[in-house]
């Protein structure tokens, strides 16, 4: 009893590390540039696809699923850069609602463009055979990949919290969200910093939804 119990917690929390990746890139997004990004889930859901695209093309295994975790979370990142530079930016003045209306606009968007891309069919990505075994907890048996979503989640929340508490860029940022124009008066090119964040939380949300394809 005790062991099933073990197990189906710690399955929650291995769930729970992929949503944890997901929000933390939009309360990212939210707490620094005050948008409320209705197409953060559609970032998930392009690198998925690409993880499956990526991982068909080499051929599956352990070195294509490395690869669509390096390759899917960057290009997801570089989009979410083009929609914050040309097209977020613009609005970044006006009410909430011009927001709200954008990213709506861009979540139908690339919803269809995935339907246009890879079609109405389901996709699967095969776990790669390195992490597709489980192993036993107090004799009940745990997969190995959620084990291993649990370790990545971790050392990305270990990471962020350095990277926001500890760094020269954590502490530009906070002092930006606090006064920006202040931050600006410095030197310090606001606006690109914004984009940056940006990025990071777009590329958050793809390695989620790399992570989740298999």
């Amino acid at each position: 009893m005790l062991e099933s119990i073990l197990v189906q917690a710690l399955s929650g929390i291995s769930s729970g590390m992929v949503l944890f990746l997901v929000a933390s890139g939009m309360t990212l997004i939210f707490g620094t540039l005050r948008v409320a990004n209705f197409a953060h889930g559609s970032f998930y859901m392009i690198a998925a696809y690409l993880s499956f695209t990526i991982t068909r093309s080499i051929g599956g295994g352990t070195g294509g699923f490395l690869l669509s975790l390096l390759v899917a979370p960057l290009c997801v990142a570089l989009l979410g850069l083009v929609i914050e530079r040309f097209l977020l930016r613009r609005i970044a003045t006006r009410a909430h609602q011009y927001q709200l209306i954008l990213t709506y606009a861009l979540t139908l968007i690339m919803a269809d463009a995935v339907k246009l891309i890879w079609g109405r069919d389901n996709r699967t990505v095969p776990r790669p055979a390195a992490l597709d075994g489980a192993f036993e907890i107090l004799g009940t048996p745990f997969p190995t990949y959620y084990a291993m979503l649990i370790v990545v989640g971790a050392v990305i929340a270990l990471a962020l919290h350095v990277l926001l508490t500890r760094t020269r860029f954590g502490k530009v940022l906070r002092a930006s969200v606090a006064d920006g124009q202040m931050v600006g008066a410095l030197g310090i090119d606001v606006p690109r910093l914004y984009t940056g964040v940006f990025a990071l939380g777009a590329g958050l949300a793809g390695l989620g939804g790399a992570l989740a394809a298999p």
